[in-house]
């Protein structure tokens, strides 16, 4: 449920910035990522992964969002065969 909260708020952030003129998409994604960043023990971790904590892993929290938007693929290049690369299909839209 996390997750799929954090894809639809990215999805909303990212609807009002197609609207503003010369939006920067690299400082958003940076900024996201930094603020999603943290340090988390193993153990901790490994219940985000397993599902003991109803919040994802960190890795996941920043990186699954990003990839399901095509702002982040134009923003970084992101092509087939990169290692953020996701299939069109495989992506989630909320709305």
């Amino acid at each position: 449920n996390e997750g799929l909260t954090e894809i639809c708020g990215q999805q909303a952030r990212l609807a009002y910035a197609a609207k503003q003129e010369n939006f920067d998409y690299k400082v958003f994604f940076e900024v996201r990522a930094k603020t999603g960043r943290c340090l988390r023990t193993p153990e901790l971790e490994q219940q985000c992964i397993l599902g003991g904590d109803t919040h994802p892993s960190a890795y996941v929290d920043v990186n699954g969002p990003a990839q399901m938007f095509e702002e982040f693929y134009e923003t970084y290049d992101v092509e087939e065969g990169d290692v953020m690369y996701l299939a069109p299909d495989e992506r989630i839209a909320l709305w």
